[in-house]
């Protein structure tokens, strides 16, 4: 038997869907009274807030992000979301700011807490900073940002996000490794677009071509240079049958340094490869093969 209700349902016309909410109440012994009110307008912004939601979540997720707040009267900060640090949902946790300070890397606790001071006391300052955490003898790489910044009577709280960014410093590291050994390879390493503009040169390719590590090689064309041996037409025939895939296996240029009579002969192998862009790219890797000559 039933009393009162307040129920809301789905119509679906067509291709068309309202939302209604149908009120039940009690008239008399034999009667009811049913009320009925359009709420698709409501719903309809309930339903795509509440995707919004989910979605952010869903980026929070994949980003190891969270939301953090720090009182100044209690010195407590307080977080939730998805760092994997100290928390890794939706559920609040807190740490005192003394506490927290711990956990961070010897090198980092006087720039983190200088930071912090400076906007409590409004000073101008970066509004992001990254530092490192020590937990359990593991480095766990952090960033915090700050983007709003609220003052009262007695206190002035903090709001931001913190970002676990652990696996992006990681790769950051792998490309500085690889950046690094590339640099120092005793082998000439270069990339080149089709038509012969410079993409990218190692230091071995720039001492030899006499090129200076601040100068900008993407404004140069890898046949200008007065080292090189080939002109624009030998470029492009040369850059026709690395497309074709005819050099991947190698190749052997003598006397490819005007400047460098010394070098007898540079042996190498090319490689076509498409950029992210969709562009075509020749990179080479050569060597001064003169002393096995």
């Amino acid at each position: 038997k039933v009393l009162s209700s307040a129920e809301n349902y789905k119509l679906i016309l067509g291709e068309e869907v309202k939302y209604y909410k149908c009120i039940i109440s009690k008239f008399n012994e034999d009667h009811l009274i049913f009320q009925y009110r359009d709420i698709t307008g409501r719903s309809v912004v309930r339903l795509k807030l509440e995707k919004k939601i989910n979605d952010l979540r869903e980026v929070e997720k994949a980003a190891h992000i969270g939301l953090w707040t720090f009182d100044s009267l209690t010195r407590i900060f307080t977080y939730s979301g998805y760092t994997q640090v100290f928390c890794d949902n939706e559920e609040e946790k807190t740490i005192t700011f003394d506490e927290y300070i711990t956990y961070i890397h010897p090198e980092d606790k006087t720039r983190v807490e200088n930071w912090i001071e400076n906007y409590l006391h409004g000073k101008e300052s970066q509004d992001t900073i990254s530092y490192k955490l020590l937990i359990n003898g593991k480095i766990v790489d952090m960033r915090l940002k700050i983007y709003n910044r609220e003052v009262y009577t007695n206190r002035i709280l903090l709001e931001g996000y913190i970002q676990n960014i652990t696996d992006i410093q990681q790769r950051r590291n792998d490309i500085n490794l690889l950046t690094h050994a590339i640099n120092n390879s005793t082998e000439d390493i270069y990339s080149a677009h089709e038509d012969g503009t410079l993409i990218f040169g190692n230091r071995c390719f720039k001492e030899r071509h006499g090129i200076g590590n601040t100068q900008d090689i993407t404004k140069l064309k890898i046949y200008d240079l007065p080292s090189y041996g080939r002109d624009k037409k030998s470029w492009k025939e040369f850059a026709e049958c690395v497309k074709r895939g005819e050099t991947s296996q190698g190749y052997i240029v003598h006397n490819p340094l005007p400047l460098r009579p010394e070098v007898l002969a540079i042996e190498g192998n090319a490689y076509w490869v498409t950029s992210d862009k969709g562009e075509g790219t020749v990179w080479t890797f050569g060597r001064d093969v003169s002393t096995r000559i």
